[in-house]
Formats: structure tokens, C-alpha cells, sequence
């Protein structure tokens, strides 16, 4: 046995005696950070007084603006870091050190931070309201709103981590400067109890005692926060260890519970989580305090290439020409991917497909830095051959993407990040830290003892592990690079059964019926569980020898999951397989025995693979599109309107007779909006017909919004109780309310100048209003944000590009398609809308792919009703005459309401019904305004003839 083996078995075993005599002492501290670790040293007279030397310089550079303020002898950083002091301002320099390391650095020039405001639980409409402000910095956002708890939202790449860290870093040097007494602490709520016991400790308790082990010369934390001047920076709520839903709910409780009583009794102190995504962050905001989350959204095209062109500046037209319009493009827009791939641009010429490739070109790399540099880790047998290290030295292309050396090295890592990922014992993917000696001992399982720790040390130098030496923990440097490793095993020896997901719904309780029954009106309805290993699979089908056979296996156990490897970039999938699950994917969307939820995901992944139901077409000039399915309206006397007396604006009821007609099975989805948006639809002149149209594109035209805001004003000031009674109606909620009530204490001159600041356009319009919002966003959810003139411009341009003639439906054609596809065509129509529908009572919150909700039939037009609000060409006006819509002119669009239909996934059923009428502005541009087109027949009828007069004429 090697002597450095041999020194740590014994000290390892004294550490053991050591537990088993403090056996009761660990159990009443159960589910305490760190117990087991010993508290950090206390610095000499010697050490204290260069400490407080190298802290009065410090104080000196910054005070004089130098950028090497913090440009410490290595000696002096080893100081500062390695000891526990007793000074707050030594606390600041040394959590500055620690995350002024290059690994943690933040170019907030590519940080894009949107806000989502909680309306409440009893919100009359989704819960969950995303804000027209951005910020460039977790400060900026922290500065402007008041709130004592955030949440920063994002998928795991995209910076959450280090923005916290790099928040704190600010912080401490502006304490260092004396420009605040404020502190924070930076805690990975990964280490928050036992995945293993239903146990954990009191947030308050828990922090303290981590606090005291690790700084017990500081002020208790107790102390800190009743002093008011406290940061908590909780990283990564969603990997708090837990065993299932339940037992997460519950830990996430007594954190919503801690952050509600620490605004009430010590309001001066703030808590910012970091989580991976809404569905596990939502439960901290409650009725006693409401949790903004703030989101981290993804990189845009230009932020893209300014990153390029700062971190790749020689090859960043090469690369982005490799990208521009390339699936890839989609899975790399975060900073950690993105400055992966610079890194590799800078070294070689050749651009990886996808996340796989990257990874891969990124390890080969850094160990290709390793050798060259001489480190003799490398040049050992025992890591890598001598065969290995002439291939990393060589820069020619590898057989595959994915390749690496064959060695003890990489397959001992891989093997390393399987069995901590298959051991974290949740259905939430999570960065997993382990005591050094137990990662050690996962490896001794397969390698000889001399070559373990070498294995844990190389993965350390090539920057794929990191070793907290405070806690003598070790972990993958980033989650994605633990999923990478786990999926480089799964690949060899694929595993289809980890990635089980139940999708019928009388296989899953409690049932999405029983779950909306005890949700309160704007809770959102729960997802289904993960399994934890969708991002591995997805990185492992693209390395894996038989990805056919890959994914047609995990078809079985987790249809959607299927799909996204299937589409992925570098997925050889072969189109008959890739067809098979089209249509295994359409099915499983309009399966009335599956989950709704199950539904909702088939549908999004057939968005990234196709969706067949659409034909792709190509255009005589060359450009793309797609050709959407139709569905037949027979000819006959329609029943419109209605005598119910729920809106004046629906009655008389009264029948027309209609030609048949063919109209869009499906509104407009984001799939083939894309398609004009690329081809230039918005610059091009021949689809803007009118000049109120292009002036609306340019900008020119005054905001809807800002019309509906001055029309309620107008209101309110003629009848100064009615915004009391829209609230309490919920019409309005409670934030509307407060916006309003402050709109009224200003004149409508000033108001209006205000408005026209806060929504006028950078310059011409581009893409849709929420074209950008993940929430709206995938390719089978129907395009929303749009206005009338977007709606009618698409129609143009579709019918030049198909040679086929469409349009936007009247009114009435739509009445008529909607209650042929909702009711039996022998059965009296009733008014009232029939079956699933995606409205606010739903709790979805947001659009869901086109049908998944409704189950539509395959000769029947779906989501007439929920989903989106579909504009008509009907200018609104009282029945029975129907008005059609031409070209608009600027005095027009002020004056003239048109007509939308269908209602919306926010509106509630009095809304989404079949004769609801929803008379807008044409500028309007909601979260809910979609289309749907209307196929025109070669025919000279205008299909708008009252029956009576029908009659006469035949």
C-alpha cells in the first residue's frame, strides 16, 4: 500500500473512533452543515498582524480606483482564505479573493434579467406577471425593487451561481471601500439535510451552525441578522436533498415559513435563492410575502455575437457564420456554454454541433494545455498512454465529436459522475458533493489504490472537479459537466429505465382534476415529476453507437425525452425512426387517456423534432413555409350570437346561411410565424398594406396599450368608484389597481407623455411582442403578441409565397367552424363551450402546444376556444349586422374595434365561449392575441349572406 494511502486510511479511521464516540451528539445535530468537518484555523499573532497589512492595502487600492486592488502574492491569498478571523472586514476580503477567481468572473454586458411579479394565489389571471423591465445586474435589480426576497431563476449554464457570487463580491468591496456595512453569505442549499431522513433543521438553526463552524470568531449569525444588514445568498433551491415531492414541498416550506418571518421581525435583511426553474421556486412565495423571481433569459442573436467577438475576437465571424440559423445556436445560449465554445474557437477551426461535441472538444483541450505544459500527471502511465498523448497532441480531427483517450482517466471520471448522480436519491437533477475520502473510495472500487487520488487531482487540473478544501468536499466544477461524464457511461451501456415517466393519467395521482380543485385561482398547476436524468440522456443519445436503438428504448419508458434526443443537432437518428415518433408524439398530444401534462410535453417535443401535421414547402423565390392543415366548414344556416344575456354586445341570436369554407385546424404556431420572420416579413414592403399599416411596423403609431390606458382613465375620472368595482370583481387585481390609482393623481396631458416614454419603440418592429419570452415561445404553441396588421401581413405573405389565398376569418365563419368542430353535427349547438378547454381555470398559466389540451379529431379545427384570442376580420358592431375590416387608415385605428374570438389561457369560461365577442384596438398586442387563417375558395360569394336573403335568391 502507498504511504499516502496508508496516512489517509488511519486518519480516516481516527476520524471514525472519533464519530462513534460523538454518536449522540451527531444525531441531535442531524441534518446541520458540516458536522464531521473540522473548524478552520485561527491565525497566530504573526498572521493576524500581516493580515491586517494586506487589508490596509487593499483598503489603499481601492480607494484609489486600482484595478490589482486584490492582485495578492499567492502566499498572502493562501492567508486570507485559510484561516477563520474575527474581523468582518478580513470576512469581506477574504470572500472577495474567493470569488474574484477567474472561474467565477461575470461580463454583465451579455446579463439579461426579467422580472416576474406574484399577483397572488387569488389573482383573477395567471399568477405569475412578467414585467416590460430588463436589468444588466443582480444590483441593479436589487436596488430598484424593494422586495426583502428574490428568486433567480435560470437552466443550469445560464449563470445563476455566479451571479450570486459575483453580487456578494460587489458587496464586499463596497464594504471594503466603507460605502456600506452590509454583508452577505453565500450558502449551497445542497448541503440542506439528508436526502436520507424527512429530518432537517430549522433554516435559522441550520444557518447559524454553519455560520459559527466556519467563522467562529465572527458575530453569531443571530446577532448579524438582528442587526439588519444581512445578504443571504441561498444557491440552488431546487438541490436541497430530498426524497420525493412531498418531502421537497415540505423543506421548501420551512424556507418560504423563514423568509416570511425574517421581512416581518428584520426587515432590513434580504435573501436571494437561486433556483433552475419557476416549477420548483414558486412554492417560497406565499400570501404573507410575496417572492418576485427574477429570470435570467437566454443570450439573443446580437448578444450572442458581441460575446463572440469579445472572447473570440479572431474567429468570431467564422463562428457565427457556422451558427446563424443552425440548430446548435439554441443550445448554446448561455455565457458558460458560449465561453466554452470560444475557448475552443480560439484553439482550433472547427465549430461543435451541439453540447456533446462541446464538452468533448473542451476536455481534450484543456488536457492538451496539460501536457504540453509539462504536468507530470499526465505524462505517467497510469493516466494516460503513451498512444493517448500523441493523439491530444495531434490536431487533427478525431474519428468522432465525442472521442477521448481510452485510459484509466476519463472512463474513472465517468464512472465517478454516474454513481453520484445515480445516488442522489431525488427526481431533481442536482450537483452532487462528496467528502474527498468517499470519492476516493468510489474509485478504489475499480482502480488501484496508487492511481485513485491521481484520477481526483488530474480531474482538478483539466478544471472538471473542484475541491473545497474548507469541507474537503470534492464536485464536478458544474452540474452539466456531471451530467456530461454520467452520460459518457450511460452511452456505453444505456439505460432506458432511469428516465421512466408515467404518462396516463389513471396511473398518476392525485389527478390533474383533483389537483385543480385544491389550487387557488392563479396557483399554477404542478408538473409532473423529472426523473433527473433528462439532460444526461439527451447528452448520452448523441454519443452512444446505436442512437436508433437508443432512443426507440427510451420511447418506451419517456416518449418526449425520446423526441428532444431525436432533435437534438448531433442526433444520427434515421428518419424513419425519427417519423415513427412524429406521429408516436402527435398521438400521445390528442391521447384523452393521458395526463394533460404528459400531453402538453409530447406536444413541445414534437415541436423540436416537426410537427408532420404541417407540410414544409419551398417557395418558386426559394423561401420556406409552412403549409397549414385545413378543415372543412360545411355550407349551411349557423346559429350566431346569443340570448343568454351574459354581454349585451352577443345577443339577438340570429341565424346565417354560410357557404362552406376552409379555415386553419390549428392557429398560427410559433413554427410557422418563424418562417416569415426569417424570410424578412417585416421589412418587406408587400405585405404592409396601408398606410396605417406601415406606420404601425416603423413605430409611428401610438401604443394600444397606451389607448386602453387613457380609455380607463377616461372612465374612472367620469365614475370615480368604478376601479373599486373592477377589483372586486376581479376584473382588475390588486397591482393594476395601484398602477391605475397613481395613473389618477396625474392630468391626462402628462399621463399620456409618460405612457408614449415608458412603450415607445427602439425602431421598427421585428417580431412578435413576446417573440423572446420562454414562455411563448416553443414551435407548437400558437403565435401570441401579435396585432391585427401582423396578423394580416402573415396572411400575404403566405398567400403569395403558397400561390393560395388566405385571409383572416369573419366573425361569423368563425362562430361557425367553432361550433362545428365542439358539437355532434346533428345536436342543437349550445352557446356554452364543450369539453377541455385552456383557460384560466386550467392553472396551465400560459399557451400550450396547438391541441394538446382539447384532444382535437383529425377532420375538426382545435383550441377554438382557450389557448389564445384569435383576431377576425370583423369590425366590431351590434348584431345582426356584420361589418368587415379592409385596410385601416391612421384615424382608423383609434376609433374602429375589430373583433378577436376564443378567448385565452388567462381569461376565465365566461370568457371562452362559443358567442364571447372581445372587441380590441388593432395595435393591441396581448399575451393572448394569436390568428388563425381562413382558406379562400375560388368563389364570388362573400359568405357573409343572411339566410333570409339567401332564401330569396335560391
Amino acid at each position: 500500500m502507498a504511504r499516502p494511502t496508508f496516512w489517509r486510511r488511519q486518519k480516516a479511521g481516527v476520524a471514525l473512533l472519533g464519530q462513534a464516540l460523538k454518536a449522540a451528539e451527531l444525531e441531535a445535530r442531524r441534518g446541520l452543515p458540516g458536522p464531521d468537518v473540522p473548524p478552520p484555523l485561527s491565525p497566530d499573532a504573526a498572521q493576524r498582524a500581516e493580515a491586517e497589512a494586506i487589508l490596509q492595502r487593499v483598503k489603499a487600492a481601492l480607494a484609489a480606483d486600482r484595478p490589482d486592488a486584490l492582485a495578492l502574492e499567492a502566499a498572502e491569498r493562501r492567508l486570507i482564505l485559510g484561516r477563520s478571523w474575527d474581523s468582518l472586514d478580513l470576512y469581506r476580503l477574504r470572500q472577495a479573493l474567493l470569488w474574484s477567481d477567474e472561474r467565477y468572473q461575470l461580463d454583465e454586458r451579455f446579463v439579461d434579467l426579467s422580472l416576474l411579479i406574484d399577483l397572488g394565489e387569488d389573482a383573477p389571471t395567471e399568477r405569475w406577471r412578467l414585467q416590460e423591465r430588463r436589468y444588466q445586474s443582480l444590483d441593479a435589480a436589487l436596488a430598484e425593487q424593494p422586495d426583502p426576497a428574490f428568486v433567480v431563476l435560470a437552466a443550469p449554464g445560464a449563470g445563476k451561481s455566479t451571479l450570486l457570487r459575483h453580487h456578494e463580491l460587489r458587496m464586499m468591496l463596497d464594504g471594503l471601500r466603507g460605502a456600506t456595512e452590509r454583508i452577505s453569505v453565500f450558502v449551497p442549499l445542497s448541503r440542506y439535510g439528508s436526502r436520507d431522513d424527512d429530518f432537517a433543521a430549522p433554516p435559522l438553526t441550520w444557518l447559524a451552525s454553519g455560520w459559527a463552524a466556519e467563522h467562529p470568531d465572527l458575530p453569531p449569525m443571530p446577532t448579524l441578522l438582528a442587526e439588519q444588514r444581512v445578504t443571504l445568498l441561498l444557491d440552488a433551491v431546487n438541490e436541497m436533498p430530498h426524497r420525493n415531492a412531498d418531502g421537497y414541498l415540505a423543506r421548501v416550506g420551512r424556507w418560504q415559513a423563514f423568509v416570511a418571518d425574517l421581512a416581518a421581525r428584520l426587515p432590513g435583511n434580504r435573501v436571494v435563492f437561486s433556483c433552475r426553474s419557476l416549477d420548483y421556486s414558486a412554492p417560497l412565495s406565499s400570501k404573507d410575502l410575496a417572492v418576485p423571481q427574477l429570470r435570467i433569459e437566454p443570450l439573443d442573436n446580437d448578444k450572442v455575437q458581441a460575446f463572440l467577438g469579445t472572447y473570440c475576437p479572431r474567429q468570431a465571424d467564422r463562428v457565427w457564420a457556422s451558427l446563424q440559423d443552425q440548430p446548435q445556436l439554441g443550445l448554446l445560449r448561455t455565457p458558460f456554454l458560449l465561453r466554452m465554445l470560444a475557448l475552443q474557437a480560439e484553439r482550433q477551426r472547427h465549430v461543435p454541433t451541439g453540447r456533446a461535441a462541446l464538452f468533448s472538444s473542451f476536455i481534450r483541450g484543456a488536457l492538451r494545455n496539460e501536457v504540453q505544459g509539462g504536468n507530470r500527471r499526465f505524462l505517467s502511465g497510469s493516466l494516460l498512454s503513451s498512444r493517448d498523448r500523441q493523439r491530444i497532441l495531434d490536431l487533427r480531427q478525431w474519428p468522432r465529436p465525442f472521442d477521448l483517450p481510452g485510459s484509466g482517466l476519463f472512463p474513472q471520471l465517468a464512472d465517478l459522475a454516474y454513481v453520484m448522480q445515480d445516488n442522489r436519491g431525488s427526481t431533481e437533477a442536482a450537483q452532487i458533493r462528496l467528502p474527498y475520502d468517499t470519492a476516493l473510495d468510489l474509485l478504489e472500487a475499480t482502480l488501484p489504490v496508487e492511481h485513485a487520488e491521481a484520477v481526483l487531482l488530474a480531474g482538478c487540473d483539466l478544471g472538471v472537479l473542484d475541491q473545497e478544501r474548507s469541507k474537503d468536499e470534492l464536485h464536478f466544477r458544474h452540474q452539466l459537466l456531471q451530467e456530461y461524464f454520467a452520460a459518457r457511461k450511460l452511452a456505453d451501456a444505456p439505460r432506458a429505465d432511469l428516465a421512466t415517466s408515467e404518462w396516463r393519467a389513471d396511473r398518476i395521482s392525485p389527478t390533474v382534476a383533483e389537483q385543480i380543485a385544491s389550487l387557488a385561482p392563479a396557483e399554477p398547476l404542478p408538473p409532473l415529476s423529472a426523473t433527473g436524468w433528462e439532460e444526461t440522456m439527451l447528452l448520452a443519445s448523441a454519443m452512444t453507437a446505436d442512437q436508433d436503438a437508443f432512443v426507440e428504448q427510451l420511447a418506451d419508458r419517456n416518449l418526449p425525452l425520446a423526441g428532444r434526443c431525436a432533435a437534438q443537432p448531433e442526433s444520427k437518428v434515421t428518419e424513419p425512426v425519427k417519423e415513427r415518433l412524429r406521429w408516436s408524439l402527435v398521438n400521445r398530444s390528442r391521447d384523452a387517456k393521458a395526463d394533460l401534462r404528459a400531453r402538453i410535453a409530447a406536444g413541445e417535443a414534437l415541436g423540436e423534432l416537426g410537427d408532420p401535421r404541417f407540410k414544409r414547402c419551398v417557395s418558386a423565390e426559394g423561401v420556406e413555409y409552412l403549409l397549414p392543415p385545413m378543415v372543412r366548414v360545411p355550407a349551411g344556416n349557423y346559429t350566431i350570437g346569443s340570448d343568454e344575456g351574459i354581454y349585451p354586445e352577443e345577443a339577438p341570436e340570429h341565424q346565417i346561411w354560410l357557404d362552406a369554407f376552409w379555415i386553419g385546424q390549428f392557429p398560427v404556431t410559433n413554427a410557422e410565424y418563424a418562417c416569415f420572420i426569417k424570410a424578412g416579413g417585416y421589412e418587406d414592403e408587400r405585405w404592409w398594406v396601408g398606410e396605417a399599416a406601415v406606420s404601425w411596423r416603423d413605430g409611428r403609431l401610438v401604443d394600444g396599450r397606451i389607448i386602453n390606458t387613457l380609455d380607463m382613465y377616461d372612465r374612472c375620472k367620469a365614475l370615480p368608484s368604478l376601479l373599486g368595482e373592477l377589483l372586486t370583481q376581479g376584473t382588475i387585481d390588486t397591482k393594476q389597481f395601484s398602477r391605475m390609482t397613481s395613473y389618477l393623481t396625474k392630468d391626462r396631458n402628462s399621463l399620456q407623455k409618460d405612457l408614449l416614454a415608458m412603450t415607445a419603440p427602439d425602431g421598427p418592429y421585428t417580431a412578435p411582442r413576446f417573440w423572446k419570452s420562454q414562455q411563448f415561445t416553443s414551435n407548437t404553441r400558437p403565435v401570441v403578441g401579435v396585432c391585427w396588421f401582423e396578423g394580416r401581413a402573415y396572411a400575404a405573405w403566405l398567400s403569395h409565397q403558397s400561390k393560395m389565398q388566405f385571409r383572416l376569418p369573419s366573425e361569423v365563419n368563425w362562430e361557425a367552424a367553432a361550433r362545428v368542430s365542439l358539437m355532434p353535427e346533428e345536436a342543437d349547438v349550445s352557446t356554452s363551450s364543450c369539453g377541455l378547454v385552456n383557460s384560466q381555470e386550467l392553472h396551465v398559466g400560459t399557451t400550450t402546444p396547438v391541441a394538446a389540451v382539447c384532444c382535437e379529431r383529425s377532420n375538426k379545427a382545435a383550441d377554438m376556444m382557450g389557448n389564445c384570442s384569435e383576431w377576425t376580420s370583423s369590425i366590431f358592431s351590434e348584431y345582426p349586422q356584420h361589418l368587415l375590416a379592409d385596410v385601416l387608415t391612421s384615424s382608423d385605428v383609434n376609433r374602429v374595434r375589430l373583433v378577436t374570438r376564443g378567448g385565452g389561457f388567462c381569461l376565465g369560461e365566461i370568457d371562452v365561449r362559443l358567442s364571447c365577442r372581445i372587441h380590441v384596438i388593432s395595435t393591441s398586442r396581448s399575451s393572448t392575441d394569436g390568428l388563425r387563417l381562413e382558406l379562400v375558395e375560388h368563389s364570388t360569394s362573400t359568405g357573409l349572406v343572411p339566410s333570409a336573403q339567401r332564401g330569396a335568391e335560391t
